[in-house]
């Protein structure tokens, strides 16, 4: 996890859940680490679900790079992305794993 921070240039933090349970988070904060996370993740795609969300994520960074944000619509696509994502996700669309040398 350290090195992961380290590439990305972040900080790593610690959560503890409960007496028994520590977790660490590393959180993309800024432009130049949410670049660094796109650029790797699409040299090295996701296999599961989380791609889908991960292409989302983009969608909305994108927005906000962009300044889009401001606009109605546009930051009601964003509201929109953030809703389906992860457990709250109903579409599921495989495509992605076509050109995957696992298929």
């Amino acid at each position: 996890m350290h090195n992961i921070s380290k590439f990305l240039s972040v900080n790593l933090n610690k959560r503890t859940l409960s007496e028994k349970y520590e977790q660490y988070v590393v959180s993309t904060s800024n432009s130049v680490s949410n670049q660094r996370l796109i650029d790797y993740l699409n040299a090295y795609p996701l296999l599961s679900s989380k791609y889908l969300d991960f292409k989302d994520w983009v969608t909305a960074n994108n927005i906000y790079v962009n300044k889009l944000h401001r606009d109605h619509e546009q930051y009601e696509l964003v509201r929109q992305l953030k809703e389906n994502m992860n457990t709250k996700r109903t579409y599921f669309d495989w495509s992605h794993l076509e050109n995957n040398f696992l298929i």
